[in-house]
């Protein structure tokens, strides 16, 4: 009998676990419209700042083709290319074949969305209190978001490491070191994206190395 009932008990701690387990992962699977951090990049383990504003703004139903046409005054073929992604095959919000947006990188690949595209929106979301005053970003440059915190530590250390350091310690190509040390002093994160070699990789390296 005693048996039994030990047993029984850890049949019962062990259901009561597994319960407790399915319950915290379904917290995780969350309504896009509602989502507090899933929908973003991330730089080790926490969403970008200002990004998953953005990206609940282009999710929720609301958001329509004519908003991003005539409100956010984006490119006609923009703002349809981002609509037909996110409402599926059947051109309607909130049925089965929805494609959500999860990252800035998937609204970024749709035909005819390049970084004015995003600014645009993201200038839109902030106005319209998609994001947080403690969340703003300065902007997207090559696709790559900058925090105002960011964009500030980033120019600064553009302009102050010297050649060896920003090839050795920051880990940037020789020819984006060349083209950074040329162009100084630098300032704004606009004239760093237009310098040669300097692309989405070499942003992100000098972004993420702020965040050691």
């Amino acid at each position: 009998m005693a048996i039994n009932t030990k047993t029984s008990l850890i049949r019962l701690l062990f259901l009561t676990l597994f319960s407790l387990a399915l319950m915290a992962a379904c917290e995780h699977i969350d309504d896009p419209l509602h989502s507090t951090g899933s929908f973003g990049p991330t730089i080790g383990g926490q969403v970008e700042q200002g990004v998953d504003g953005l990206l609940m703004f282009l999710n929720t139903p609301t958001t329509t083709e004519l908003v991003l046409d005539y409100d956010v005054r984006l490119d006609h073929r923009a703002a349809r290319a981002i609509i037909e992604h996110r409402d599926g095959p059947d051109s309607q919000p909130e049925t089965d074949d929805d494609n959500y947006f999860d990252t800035l990188g998937e609204v970024q690949s749709l035909s005819w969305v390049g970084d004015g595209t995003l600014n645009r929106i993201l200038d839109y979301a902030r106005e319209t209190g998609w994001i947080s005053e403690e969340d703003q970003l300065a902007g997207i440059f090559e696709g790559v978001s900058f925090s105002i915190e960011q964009e500030e530590r980033s120019i600064e250390l553009a302009n102050t490491l010297n050649a060896d350091d920003l090839d050795r310690v920051v880990g940037l190509d020789h020819r984006a070191v060349k083209s950074i040390v040329d162009a100084r002093p630098l300032k704004t994160l606009t004239e760093l994206s237009n310098l040669d070699y300097v692309g989405p990789a070499a942003l992100r390296t000098i972004r993420d190395f702020n965040m050691r």
